[in-house]
């Protein structure tokens, strides 16, 4: 019998934020550079049981690495369950088109909070999230997922040069040696390395398991672009609902068009089973 959700109404996503008046998120100050603030409140009490949550960042400084700690818990007591959400904004001071879906399970009644830092400090960042009943995958929700690849020290994911030949695979990188936990999906979460001076760029990546010399590839050949016009790159986040084993050598590799030395940053998300 399929785990597939059937078609027709559903219950509806909740925000687990107000708006504000000036039609932004709620406001968070990073801290000192490349290290967390203090916890923001998102919502005081969520009023049903959810299986996911979408993030939503919206506004900052412009050509900013940001990592967002997406947490519950009664205040002093938080814990993050979306630990260094990857959210960069290009020159224009928007988000980077990034708004993932993650399959986290969290329970009626629970305060939620968001805290962050970033590549500069006392940095103002706006965001809300929503809370879905359901997933759109019809997958339960995970109860803790995993950041893999991050550089907390720099306020960014694990750095990938699409090497030294255009239209050609760079060397594969390591995100992580051994996967701490089981894993049945994850979000790929790109971002500009600091660099707001993009032109024109195409880009394809690849995702692989396995030893050094011998990764197989999981994902093969993800598309993106950058736009000179505003130093946009996107799209930067994908969800692939592709299991991973504990222990498990995880790798990405990057190729680019005209101008072979472009160098971004990346980090993944995991769902743990």
């Amino acid at each position: 019998m399929s785990n597939w959700p059937s078609y027709g109404h559903g219950p509806g996503a909740d925000a687990l934020f107000t708006l504000s008046s000036t039609t932004r998120g709620v406001a968070l100050t990073t801290g000192v550079a490349d290290t967390k603030g203090a916890w923001v409140e998102l919502v005081g009490l969520t009023i049903q049981d959810y299986e996911g949550v979408v993030v939503l960042p919206q506004l900052s400084a412009s050509g900013r690495t940001i990592l967002v700690d997406i947490g519950v818990g009664a205040a002093g007591s938080e814990k993050a369950k979306i630990p260094n959400f990857k959210y960069d904004t290009i020159s224009n001071a928007q988000g980077s088109g990034i708004a993932p879906t993650f399959p986290l399970a969290v329970a009626e009644g629970l305060r939620v909070a968001m805290r962050g830092q970033a590549s500069s400090a006392s940095l103002v960042v706006t965001l809300g999230a929503q809370g879905l009943p359901q997933t759109f995958l019809g997958m339960k929700g995970s109860a803790e997922i995993l950041d893999i690849g991050v550089d907390t020290a720099n306020s960014k994911g694990t750095v990938i040069d699409a090497g030294g030949s255009a239209n050609t695979k760079g060397a594969w990188t390591e995100l992580v040696e051994s996967l701490s936990q089981d894993i049945f999906g994850f979000v790929v979460s790109w971002g500009h390395n600091e660099d707001v001076g993009f032109a024109n760029e195409e880009f394809a990546f690849d995702i692989g398991v396995g030893v050094a010399g011998s990764e197989k590839i999981i994902v093969p050949d993800g598309l993106m672009g950058t736009s000179s016009a505003d130093d946009r790159l996107g799209p930067i986040g994908f969800m692939y609902p592709i299991s991973i084993a504990a222990g498990s050598r995880i790798s990405a590799r990057l190729e680019a068009d005209g101008t072979a030395s472009v160098i971004l940053d990346l980090n993944l998300h995991g769902f743990v089973a």
